[in-house]
């Protein structure tokens, strides 16, 4: 494992570690294996400390699926029914669990190219009970016929309960923002005027700092390939948004940004090209001047796609797929070094992980392409 600081562009090495593997002993179940499921979903822990996962199915009207786990199994539920099919149900949902509340679960439907406009539905649970409504919809640019959702993410703010609901398009190449802090849902633009418009729109990923109560997210702005990373913190009092952006400029895919007790900011991706990556984490603590990046695992030829960056005592993991092996993996870091495993290896298992911790307990719902099935994994 290389350790890099970034300054002024340029990028230094300062510690080198050898990889060590992770004693932890996995459990792996099936969630559910129905034709039409999505790929993408999204794994929480309940108030009673149950894991739960959110899902949606292409099929059968571009439905959202809630399901918790006990010793009894899974427990599903459809919590959102869109009306119609999804013709690519490869975007997922996001979901969140609101404090004090129930879980929200953010999603849409690319329901036909060209759009005019995707509405953006949220399902919410109060008191054992679910409901949907659509919050917000992104629209065509300019009247341009490639609306495509890339993917959502949701943050709810911890003092406040405002939901934040943010969406890359591939219309107008831009991220789109829905929130409810004002009281009513608003849709608002963060826009990166150097970026321009096209079809290669933005990946985004959504975290606040608990130590400052801020809102940030982090854009990885063409989705085609590799390209520039940066992380936004959005100033309420000027309402605008702050950008520091990582050097290299050779991000792929989705980011994965979260916050540790200390305002430190750690986004994992996967850096290099299509054919040939790695899993890089870069952290920023509160006020330092510049990225620290650890290149975290380059055991294989194609590794760290789809990474989930959770934290647990100020420390972050992260699960990820090895494409190369066709293996899901997740990494931890001790306060100087990496380790890093495989949770699951039989099939093709792993693509776009989730991780959350259940106190302790890593837990991570995935895709098994062998299986066609979404999958779960308990550390």
């Amino acid at each position: 494992m290389l350790r890099k600081l970034a300054v002024g562009g340029a990028v230094f090495f300062t510690v080198a570690a050898a990889f060590a593997t992770p004693a932890v002993a996995w459990t792996v179940g099936t969630v559910d294996a129905r034709v039409g499921d999505s790929p993408r979903t999204s794994v929480g822990v309940t108030s009673s400390g149950h894991v739960a996962v959110a899902w949606q199915n292409g099929l059968y009207g571009g439905g959202v699926w809630y399901a918790t786990h006990s010793s009894s199994g899974w427990r599903k539920t459809e919590v959102s029914k869109n009306g119609f099919g999804c013709y690519d149900n490869t975007t997922g949902p996001s979901m969140q669990f609101r404090p004090g509340v129930g879980p929200r679960i953010a999603s849409v439907c690319n329901a036909q190219a060209g759009g005019p406009e995707i509405p953006v539905i949220l399902a919410a649970e109060n008191n054992g009970s679910w409901s949907s409504k659509e919050v917000g919809h992104i629209d065509e640019y300019n009247d341009e016929e490639n609306l495509r959702i890339l993917n959502v993410a949701m943050c709810i703010d911890p003092a406040t309960g405002a939901i934040n609901i943010f969406a890359g398009d591939t219309n107008s190449a831009d991220v789109s923002w829905l929130t409810n802090a004002s009281g009513h849902w608003t849709n608002n633009w963060v826009f990166d005027p150097g970026q321009g418009y096209g079809v290669n729109g933005p990946y985004v990923t959504c975290a606040y700092d608990a130590s400052t109560g801020a809102l940030s997210i982090a854009v990885k702005w063409n989705s085609q390939g590799p390209g520039d990373l940066g992380l936004y913190t959005y100033n309420a009092t000027s309402k605008t948004w702050w950008p520091f952006y990582l050097p290299g400029g050779d991000a792929i895919g989705v980011p994965s940004l979260r916050f540790d007790a200390d305002g430190t900011a750690w986004i994992a991706y996967r850096e290099g090209t299509t054919t040939a990556s790695h899993l890089e984490v870069a952290d920023l603590p509160a006020g330092a001047p510049a990225w620290t990046l650890d290149t975290v695992d380059a055991s294989a030829t194609n590794t760290g796609l789809s990474p989930s960056l959770g934290i647990h005592s100020s420390e972050p993991s992260v699960a990820y797929y090895d494409q190369t092996d066709g293996n899901l993996r997740f990494a931890t870091f001790d306060g100087t070094s990496w380790s890093s495993a495989t949770v699951a290896s039989t099939g093709t298992v792993g693509q776009f992980p989730s991780l959350r911790f259940n106190r302790a307990t890593p837990e991570i719902s995935f895709w098994s392409v062998s299986g066609k099935s979404i999958r779960w994994a308990r550390g």
